[in-house]
Order: structure tokens, then sequence, then C-alpha cells
């Protein structure tokens, strides 16, 4: 008897259909371009690579221009922000202004100036942080549309300190047309910065479809010589403008998350350079 039933049993569970959930994707492991390493260098490194980024800013400012064309640094420490540990971030935020300070220096020329952006920059960082470590995440994800949604709120709040801050000081020394250029300019140049830089600090998604190193090599060098040809020879006034938007496009639809928004951070950036030193179809 107990054989017929469970001669039974087995028949109803191969009838009965297997549910299987579809797989989802996971986080990416690898959290950053290159082995982990200890968050001393990695916050010297980031440190290192704010400065670089302000001072290229400061340089490429077009001519008769007020304000810098965008503000890669900002996502820079944005990044140092979400990789820091929380008893620190106070700490990593008193250095990024201190760092940016210098850089104001050069860009403002102005005593009340420098000290007040500099330290917006420092509390611009740490509302982002905070934003986007609300719920005690550590390491924030961009999977879901609800990190998306999150990502921009955080940005679009950090983003308006800056601003703020600058027009308020600008206005307090008799600039008033000025100042209100920075209210409605400087926030958006910084966003662009957070936007396009620290997504790279943060967990991204894995795809089902995986370019190959060399097909990755290959996407970056084919980029960055495409980016070159439209945008740093002098005197060229041909329509090549939406030869830009190809590698991207491309690269999207196989390249890691990651090592696509460092390709978009390499064509923002010599398109940045070219369209400042008057070069390329967007030159000012």
């Amino acid at each position: 008897m107990t054989a017929i039933t469970s001669a039974l049993a087995e028949r109803r569970a191969k009838r009965r259909p297997i549910h299987t959930q579809p797989p989802r994707d996971e986080p990416s492991p690898t959290w950053s371009l290159w082995p982990p390493s200890p968050p001393v260098l990695l916050a010297v490194a980031t440190l290192v690579g704010i400065l670089l980024l302000g001072l290229f800013s400061v340089l490429t400012i077009p001519a008769k221009a007020v304000a810098t064309v965008w503000s890669p640094a900002a996502g820079l420490a944005l990044g140092l922000g979400i990789r820091t540990p929380r008893r620190y971030l106070w700490l990593a935020s008193v250095a990024v202004v201190l760092v940016i300070f210098y850089v104001n220096v050069a860009y403002f020329r102005s005593w009340p100036l420098t000290v007040a952006v500099s330290a917006a920059a420092g509390l611009e960082m740490v509302i982002g942080t905070l934003i986007l470590r609300w719920g005690g995440k550590e390491t924030p994800t961009l999977v879901t549309h609800r990190d998306l949604a999150r990502l921009l709120f955080a940005v679009i709040v950090a983003a308006t300190a800056y601003p703020l801050t600058l027009s308020i000081t600008t206005l307090a020394t008799g600039d008033a047309a000025t100042a209100l250029l920075h209210l409605f300019s400087a926030g958006p140049r910084r966003a662009a910065g957070m936007l396009l830089v620290a997504p790279l600090f943060m967990r991204l998604p894995t795809l089902g479809r995986r370019a190959q190193p060399r097909q990755t090599a290959i996407q970056l060098v084919a980029a960055l010589m495409v980016t070159a040809l439209v945008f740093l020879p002098s005197g060229s006034y041909l329509p090549l403008a939406f030869l830009a938007f190809l590698p991207p496009v491309w690269g999207a639809l196989f390249m890691e998350p990651r090592w696509l928004l460092v390709k978009m951070l390499a064509i923002s950036t010599i398109a940045s350079y070219g369209s400042a030193t008057g070069n390329g179809p967007f030159s000012f």
C-alpha cells in the first residue's frame, strides 16, 4: 500500500509544473575598475582627481564666459562620500573643501567667494551622500528604477546648495547680473558632473552579454579617435557632430555600465576641451 501511494505521489509531482523565478540583474560584485584598494589609498587618489578635474574645468572656461562648462570634480566628491565609511564622512568633506579651495582661488580670485563656494562643495557632497545612503545603505546600488530615482533626487537636492551659496555671495558683492547667471547655470553643470562620475563608485548591474576585453578596448579606442576627429582639428567646420554619439550607442549594447560611463567621461572631456579652445561643432 505504501509503495502504491509513493508511486502516485511521484506521478503527481512529475505532472505538476515547476515554477522558476526569472533571473534578476544582480549588482556587480566588482565595485570599481580596479581591484579593491585600501580606503586611504582610494581617498587620496580621489582627492588628487578632484584637484586635477577642478583645474581642468577652470582651464577650459570658454572665452568671455564667467562659468565653467561642467563640473566633473563634483561627481568625484560625491563618489568619495559614497565610498567613505560613515564615521569618516565629515573628515572626507573637510578634505574636499581644502582641495577645492585651491581650485576656487584660481577661479574666483575673491576670498569671500572662494571660502563660500568651497564650503558649499563640502555641503553638497554630504547632502548627496546622506540621501544615497538613506536607510542604512553602506554602498548604494544603481540597479532598479528606484535606485535611479534616488540618484536623481540626491543630485538635484545636492546641486542646489552650491548655486544658492554662490549666488547669495555674489549678490552680496553687488554684482546682481552675475549672481542671477550663477543661480540658473551652476546647478545644472554640477548635476551633470555628478550624474556622469558618481555612478562609477556605486554598485552597478551586470549584463547578460559581456563584451570581451578586446572588444572593450576596441570600443574605447574607436570612441577616442572619433571624438578627437570631431572636436580637436582646428578650423574644422564639417557637419560631424553626430559621429560623437555613435560610440556610446554602440557600447551601450554590449559594454558593462561602468566601462560605458568611462567612455562617456572621456568623450565629454575631449569635447569640453575642444569646445573651450574654439574647435569642433560646439565651440563657443
